[in-house]
């Protein structure tokens, strides 16, 4: 036992303390998001591919998508705090993202048209309602002086679900179709629902209105933070939807492969987040520390245009991978803990970080086609343009 004892410091330093409804809180996203690493890569492909690879009918979707959401969220914050209270909110908004993923099993040629539209607005209901409560309830459930440990392990346990979920959704479609894949997404979200009925009613009431929400976004005030904010939001659209299509493409149609690379970097990138979080917790001014970093993460971009081959896809992920964590720990919990210390302005603050995240993914599918369509860029440019946008995260 004495041997024993002498670890017990070290494991109470190493392990950041979780709250009950912390666990339940994050048990319900790790379900939810499972579904969504299963349909992430592969949702865009499909969208391509039933477009006939018109990549610019890609871009419009999503700009519906991101356009209804930028739009709706402060009335959407509104209902949920207000109305319905952030339990009520998180639960209302999972059978929005569940019939999101079926309508794409519903889709085809002779009604893509409604179930497109239907779908984007299912999913920008659903963020208006999931993501401001789900920020608000993990700032009073964490603890700040462990903050960055605990953004990282449940970053890490998100990495883990993206590793299963590209293979079991490659495997999926090897066996069945892409269709059946959507109709088992959508039947896992609805699971998240039960941990959500054990986390404990918190209170916070949006108090701006729809039309001051807009004016505070655009102020002067809020300008490096939404500039900082939105070039975020351009990088992430570019990440999630252009990319996994490009490297769809250069493995020629390939399912399981595009899964199994995509699982490969997620799992040789999980355990850098934990030593990442750990060390995020000393740093006085995070900015010192994500900064830096990020010309090298800019390089990843740059380099991602060239890839032309599954190993460089490997190695060139790996590597942006690995930026986007040394980066992405620090920047995400300089980010909460600002709006932590807004105090009664909680949920404002993270409302106006989802609207500025938000246009920043409508105005990078706008230049997008606009330079697609005026001087007909391929595809590798738009990696170079991401390049340039994520310096702008400098100006924080």
């Amino acid at each position: 036992m004495g041997s024993l004892n002498k670890f017990k410091p070290l494991v109470s330093k190493e392990i950041p303390p979780l709250s009950k409804d912390i666990i339940f809180l994050w048990s319900s996203q790790l379900i939810w998001q499972f579904s969504a690493g299963m349909m992430g890569i592969f949702l865009p492909i499909f969208i391509f591919t039933f477009f006939e690879k018109n990549l610019e009918k890609v871009f419009f979707f999503y700009i519906l998508v991101f356009f209804v959401s930028a739009l709706f969220l402060p009335l959407g914050t509104r209902i949920g705090l207000n109305f319905l209270g952030i339990k009520k909110s998180l639960i209302f908004s999972i059978p929005l993202l569940s019939f999101y993923y079926f309508c794409f099993y519903l889709l085809d040629k002779g009604n893509y048209y409604f179930i497109l539209i239907f779908a984007a607005f299912l999913v920008a209901f659903f963020r208006s309602f999931y993501w401001t409560p789900y920020h608000v309830d993990f700032l009073k459930f964490s603890q700040r002086n462990v903050r960055g440990r605990q953004f990282a392990l449940f970053s890490a346990s998100l990495f883990l679900v993206g590793v299963v979920a590209p293979i079991t959704a490659g495997l999926i479609i090897k066996n069945f179709s892409l269709k059946f894949l959507f109709l088992i997404s959508s039947i896992i979200v609805f699971f998240s629902i039960f941990p959500l009925l054990k986390i404990k009613k918190t209170q916070e009431k949006f108090s701006f209105g729809y039309f001051q929400t807009f004016k505070t976004l655009f102020s002067k005030k809020f300008r490096k933070f939404f500039v900082g904010l939105s070039a975020i939001g351009a990088e992430e659209a570019v990440g999630t939807i252009i990319w996994p299509i490009f490297i769809f493409e250069i493995l020629k149609g390939d399912h399981f492969a595009v899964g199994g690379i995509t699982a490969i970097v997620v799992a040789s990138s999980m355990f850098l987040y934990l030593i990442t979080g750990k060390y995020t917790d000393k740093i006085k001014d995070k900015r010192e520390f994500f900064k830096p970093v990020n010309y090298f993460y800019s390089l990843g971009w740059v380099l991602k245009s060239f890839v032309n081959s599954a190993f460089q896809i490997f190695a060139v992920n790996t590597y942006h991978s690995f930026m986007a964590i040394l980066r992405g720990v620090p920047f995400g919990t300089f980010i909460y803990e600002m709006m932590a210390d807004s105090g009664h302005y909680v949920d404002e603050y993270t409302t106006l970080r989802e609207m500025a995240l938000n246009v920043g993914r409508v105005l990078i599918f706008l230049l997008c086609i606009f330079l697609s369509s005026v001087f007909n860029l391929n595809i590798n440019w738009i990696f170079f343009i991401t390049a340039l946008v994520s310096l702008v995260i400098n100006l924080f």
